[in-house]
């Protein structure tokens, strides 16, 4: 029974997977595993063991085994084209399950080999695991810890790996970090010390070691409070920038010098690239760096403004005449724009994104069968009852057909909000000459998947009129007109701003 068992856990956590991916992609659970069969396996195979016929049980577990190593296959393939980003987009929204993390995190535990992506992965699930059960606010150091460390070291076991010894000088390195990045108070002290890069680096360098309890919750705790402190610092740098720029504009200063004097800026772009910024601040860990630093910088040049000001207004200073024309394009703009370049791949990547967002905001907020309105940034989406029970089923328990009409019209949804979330950001790109075709390019492409979506809802009215019922079929013609109009609105937009 302890192989029928084993067997048996395997089984459940590979299901658990195939219905996350799932959820992720829109794809049927049997585009994984052939749920039903194996199942109907593993009783056949319990009724001979209750039998006492062993050796048929054997030859029975060894077909299920074989057939648990092509699902694992499967998976890990898929798994492969997902990003950590992609999982921060799911499981950092309020109502994320700790249950589903678990079932994910398990799983990339025993992946074998450990491609170099997995690692951050991990890293953000063992993390966002660990969140959920601390709570907001509690402290890092209660007993709670016993319980984590006990489902951590299941996890480990049911994944399959030899747990060693733990690396205690590791360890303490991870409570050095915390204390160096507490003490830190401005964003040019975080990037002077370099100290989130030479955590990862730190972390690259002992991931052999990662796979024991007490180090998995030692980086749990330093990545949350060093989230923390981050975000203390980006709110305090944020409020200084606001500060600092409504000081200069009541001072009738429009534009400041940028650092070093390699041109001017318009302290309202200075707000609006600080802000566009610590956006993306959380989007991707890897390039953080920059940002940071274009952060303070931003800062910097509105100090140098304003302590002119304050010079100028001592006896015997008289105030600067014409505080500057703005002359150059800033550069610090274009390179944020540049980052966010709709190019297929991003689009794509942004669509899931978006798909699991919404689904994880819908399934959580309210019950099915209900209009909702869902407030995404500056706009607000209106959501009809049927597509707001697209979100709602449980793909598994669905027919081939009705997964299908799911998909559409969770595609459509999130088309319809991207299309109306990225006219301005398009429209802004448009604006600088080296990226205007980039921009064209990712307009027209997102156009193209709306209309292609268009298509598929027609034909499956058409081709699905004497099996869907009529109701059907006029909710999904209801949705493809919405998809439509947002794509008009969208494509209106943007040829008014490429006219200029």
């Amino acid at each position: 029974m302890a192989r029928f068992n084993y067997l048996l856990r395997q089984y459940e956590n590979l299901s658990a997977v195939a219905s996350i991916f799932s959820a992720l992609s829109g794809r049927p659970t049997s585009d994984w595993m052939a749920a039903q069969k194996i199942s109907d396996q593993f009783l056949k195979q319990r009724n001979a063991i209750e039998r006492g016929e062993f050796g048929a049980a054997r030859r029975g577990l060894g077909e299920i085994q074989l057939e648990l190593r092509e699902t694992h296959e499967k998976l890990q393939q898929f798994d492969d084209s997902l990003s950590a980003y992609l999982l921060r987009a799911r499981y950092q929204q309020q109502g994320a399950r700790r249950e589903e993390i678990k079932e994910l995190l398990q799983f990339l535990l025993g992946k074998s080999p450990l491609q170099e992506g997995d690692y951050d992965k991990i890293d953000y699930l063992v993390t966002r695991f660990y969140a959920l059960n601390c709570g907001t606010g509690s402290d890092f150091t209660s007993g709670f810890e016993d319980r984590i460390r006990t489902e951590y070291q299941q996890m480990l076991t049911q994944a399959g790996v030899i747990v060693q010894d733990a690396n205690t000088a590791a360890i303490e390195r991870y409570k050095f970090f915390r204390d160096e990045i507490g003490s830190l108070k401005t964003f040019e002290q975080l990037i002077t010390q370099d100290v989130i890069g030479r955590l990862r680096e730190f972390k690259a360098e002992f991931k052999d070691h990662w796979f024991h309890p007490d180090a998995l919750i030692e980086m749990a705790r330093t990545n949350l409070f060093v989230g923390q402190c981050f975000q203390n610092l980006a709110n305090n740098e944020r409020q200084q920038i606001d500060r600092l720029a409504a000081q200069l504009l009541s001072a009738g200063i429009s534009e400041v010098r940028q650092p070093g004097g390699s041109g001017k800026i318009p302290v309202e772009d200075a707000q609006e690239i600080s802000a566009l910024s610590a956006s993306l601040l959380n989007q991707e860990y890897r390039t953080n760096k920059e940002r940071i630093a274009r952060i303070a910088k931003v800062k910097e040049s509105l100090e140098q403004a304003h302590n002119s000001i304050i010079a100028s207004n001592e006896p015997g200073n008289p105030l600067p005449s014409d505080p500057l024309a703005c002359e150059v394009q800033p550069k610090e703009l274009e390179t944020i724009l540049d980052e966010l370049s709709p190019t297929p791949d991003r689009l794509q990547q942004d669509l899931r994104a978006r798909i699991s967002h919404l689904s994880k905001l819908i399934s959580e907020a309210v019950a099915p069968d209900a209009e909702i309105n869902i407030k995404l940034g500056n706009i607000t989406l209106t959501l009809a009852p049927w597509e707001v029970t697209a979100f709602h089923s449980d793909q598994s328990q669905l027919s081939p057909e009705e997964m299908r009409l799911h998909r559409l019209l969770r595609v459509s949804v999130a088309l319809i909000a991207e299309l109306q979330e990225k006219a301005d950001l398009v429209c802004r790109g448009l604006e600088l000459e080296r990226l205007r075709n980039t921009y064209l390019i990712g307009a027209r492409y997102l156009i193209q998947l709306s209309q292609q979506t268009v298509r598929e809802i027609e034909l499956c009215c058409v081709n699905g009129q004497s099996s869907l019922p009529r109701e059907v079929c006029e909710q999904l013609l209801i949705t493809r007109q919405k998809l439509i109009e947002s794509c008009k609105q969208f494509s209106t937009k943007i040829r008014l701003a490429a006219s200029y």
